[in-house]
């Protein structure tokens, strides 16, 4: 398996987090947008072509298919005009795309042995409002993400597969679920964190609840395209000791729990 030199991937993640605040600038114009996303973009098309095959093929799989369809999107947009609050969110839907097909790629890439780090999970989620809130729900979720954390979880994970994994859960909420409110709360519970998503959406079908966690292809999409992507995510969860959930929300809608290990 190929190693990808360490400042690689940080170029690409500076490039890829720059993202979101664009999408919050006055007066966004498509070529302004086009830009931003252009300057990842190209970042990930060096990992194609000169420093990862593996990376090219894994990519090509589903990477390169979401890009193509952003930048379809915006061409077929005046590049002066700026652009509406429907046209942003079905540019950031699809911007979520490449973003979830480049982070699986780098898993697999990497190995299954992702670099855990302690840090205190609650307070990460608090630091994380700010990338939470700037990603697009100003301008693509009018509903509301409520916080309810309890402090001084300390854990040994990898930061990047919590915050994709609660961001992929918000997205797929407000997008596919029609829910109108999120709660991310987190607890500590024999020796774990528990971390969940919930929210007041239209949930998963009962018929439908044993698919969600083992068939990346699963999806509720009426378009049947697209995917959670859930059970390669609760692989990640699985190589620092954590695990994922399923369960119906009380009241209606979802909630995905992650359970992972206290350190110490």
């Amino acid at each position: 398996m190929d190693k990808i030199p360490q400042n690689s991937w940080t170029k690409v993640e500076v490039a890829l987090n720059a993202i979101p605040a664009t999408f919050e600038e006055p007066d966004l114009t498509a070529g302004v947008l086009f830009e931003s996303l252009a300057g990842y973009t190209r970042l990930v098309h060096v990992l194609s072509r000169k420093e990862s095959p593996l990376f090219a093929q894994l990519w090509g799989h589903d990477g390169s298919k979401c890009e193509t369809e952003v930048r379809r999107l915006i061409d077929s947009l005046p590049k002066e005009e700026v652009l509406s609050r429907d046209v942003l969110t079905e540019i950031g839907q699809r911007f979520w795309g490449v973003r979830s097909a480049f982070e699986s790629t780098r898993f697999w890439v990497e190995g299954l042995t992702l670099d855990a780090s302690s840090f205190d999970v609650s307070k990460y989620l608090i630091d994380g409002k700010f990338h939470l809130n700037r990603k697009f729900p100003n301008r693509t979720f009018s509903g509301c993400i409520d916080f309810s954390l309890e402090p001084d979880l300390i854990v040994k994970a990898h930061t990047g597969t919590i915050g994709n994994l609660i961001d992929n859960m918000v997205r797929n909420a407000w997008t596919h679920g029609g829910a109108q409110s999120i709660w991310i709360t987190t607890a500590r519970l024999d020796g774990h964190a528990l971390v969940s998503v919930s929210d007041n959406g239209t949930g998963v079908p009962q018929n439908l609840q044993d698919r969600v966690l083992s068939d990346d292809r699963f999806t509720t999409r009426a378009s049947g395209t697209g995917g959670l992507g859930l059970s390669d995510v609760s692989q990640r969860l699985a190589s620092f000791g954590a695990s994922l959930e399923y369960h119906d929300r009380v009241g209606g809608g979802s909630t995905f729990q992650m359970n992972v290990p206290l350190e110490g």
